[in-house]
């Protein structure tokens, strides 16, 4: 695979070629005559010679090329980027900026070569640009950020492109880019077009001005993905937005800028996005997921850090093939236990006043799950509680799982709430078999589900605590493995709080 340099303060360090000059063999120049954006390029003579007296060469632009006689010279011969005649410590005959290297089809790199782009690397258009890496998803291109200064090649940072107007930038293809930042005049288009493919950036900055996006994928284009580590996305108003309609992976980093207001994450045409230790905080109370900008759309947030009093959500779901919004373990404070999840059925948030006496703890604070439907909620779309898993070492004998809830003054029947078991019930295939203590169809006459009489704490503000108690039919595991068991609210507009620690026996 080849290696290529790029370097618009290298490129320009590189002597102009000169009139009625004597070059010695190995001599390297770049135009005298200003180029045109993208034209810039390097040229070496092997054997030297004179300068014409007064007229600069029509050099030849092609890879590889050789242009007219000079003078003496017979032997120019473009030489751009080429790893022959740069090393890292000098970037002798360097590109002026990454759309030579990264240019589809007329690219100078191609599938799984590697473009080396100085640590002083400031290229900046007046007009919006597009790369678009010859790489593919099994042997991409690689962008990497380098010391100019080190003898050999050592990773670095500081490069950066830049557009001025209000242009966008656009990347195509697959690659993989280390530390070379892109400033956009508007939006960054990641994959946002073309036949899909996957760029993963890692340690830069995104960021984009006057208002501009941060879009990913593009319909229809089903194989793009997006995948951010350590990258600071920076937004430039309050109606941007990250925008994905593929897989979009944000690992590390943050968000800065001008924070959005209307929902920091949409998607119009369904995407998945998948953050993952990204400090959030910037946004304040600024909600983090429009709900109403796509269907089929899923956000999953891990241990990420969020603003004081944090907004989950904000928009009307558009039906139950909307958007499924859960964050794990995510806080602005020393808080490891938060759990939120939403989607058109309802919303489940973790709860720490009502919680059951000696049920679910996280070593410290008991915890419950809050259960809150939805008016979209009936008996064949619940809101589900997915899910609580128990190892099972007991195989051959029979078992129950056994749920407590508890309301404010509403009797459940088993039409309206009820616990799913999954298990392993077979002993020559790990296919799951499933329990239920639901009505046993829609048209069944539902019966009230078990009273318990297990305490509860904090229900202080209840004016009549209805404690209640989901114990499935038996079943036998025929393999050791994890029993799921999943609780179900089908009434709707109701709140009802769960504990997680389910009693197996």
């Amino acid at each position: 695979m080849a290696v290529w340099y790029c370097g618009s303060t290298k490129h320009t360090a590189v002597a102009q070629w000169a009139a009625n000059t004597a070059y010695g063999a190995g001599s390297i120049v770049r135009q005298l005559a200003a180029p045109a954006v993208g034209s810039e390029r390097c040229f070496r003579t092997a054997a030297g010679g004179t300068s014409h007296a007064t007229i600069e060469p029509v050099w030849v632009l092609t890879k590889g090329s050789a242009s007219p006689a000079d003078g003496t010279i017979t032997d120019w011969t473009e030489i751009t980027g080429d790893d022959a005649y740069n090393a890292p410590n000098d970037f002798a005959a360097p590109g002026a900026r990454l759309r030579l290297f990264l240019n589809g089809a007329s690219s100078w790199m191609a599938a799984g070569d590697t473009c080396y782009v100085s640590n002083n690397h400031a290229a900046t258009e007046a007009v919006g640009i597009t790369l678009t890496s010859p790489g593919t998803d099994a042997a991409p291109c690689y962008v990497l950020c380098i010391d100019d200064t080190q003898a050999t090649a050592t990773l670095a940072t500081g490069a950066r492109e830049t557009t001025t107007a209000f242009g966008s930038i656009t990347l195509l293809g697959s690659a993989y880019c280390y530390e070379v930042s892109f400033y956009s005049g508007g939006s960054i288009g990641l994959v946002n077009g073309g036949a899909g493919g996957t760029w993963s950036f890692d340690s830069l900055t995104l960021s984009t001005s006057s208002g501009g996006y941060v879009l990913s994928g593009k319909y229809g284009n089903d194989d793009a993905s997006v995948v951010l580590k350590n990258v600071t996305v920076s937004l430039s108003g309050t109606s941007t937005y990250v925008n994905s309609a593929c897989r979009f992976v944000w690992i590390g980093g943050a968000i800065a800028g001008t924070v959005p207001t209307g929902g920091l994450l949409q998607s119009g045409y369904g995407g998945e996005f998948s953050v993952r230790g990204v400090d959030l905080s910037a946004l304040g109370t600024n909600p983090i997921v429009n709900v109403s900008s796509a269907t089929l759309a899923r956000c999953l947030l891990v241990s990420c850090k969020l603003g004081t009093n944090w907004v989950a959500v904000t928009g009307t779901h558009p039906g139950p093939g909307g958007w499924i919004v859960e964050l794990v373990n995510c806080h602005s404070g020393a808080n490891n236990y938060t759990y939120y999840y939403n989607d058109y059925q309802g919303t489940i948030t973790q709860e720490t006043t009502i919680v059951r006496t000696g049920g679910a703890s996280d070593g410290t604070t008991p915890i419950s799950r809050k259960m809150v439907s939805t008016a979209n909620a009936c008996f064949v779309s619940p809101l589900v509680l997915d899910c609580i898993a128990v190892w099972n070492e007991t195989t051959g004998s029979a078992l129950t799982a056994t749920v407590e809830v508890i309301t404010d003054n509403v009797t459940l029947t088993d039409a309206q709430a009820w616990v799913e078991v999954e298990y392993l019930g077979s002993a020559a295939t790990p296919i799951s078999s499933f329990v239920s203590d639901r009505a046993a169809n829609i048209l069944a006459t539902p019966a009230n589900q078990a009273a318990s009489v297990v305490d509860w704490e904090g229900t202080g503000g209840m004016g009549t605590p209805v404690k209640q108690k989901f114990v499935s039919p038996a079943f036998t595991p025929q393999m050791k493995g994890p029993i799921k068991v999943r609780v179900m609210l089908a009434k709707a507009s109701t709140t009802m709080y769960a504990c997680p620690k389910v009693t197996v026996a």
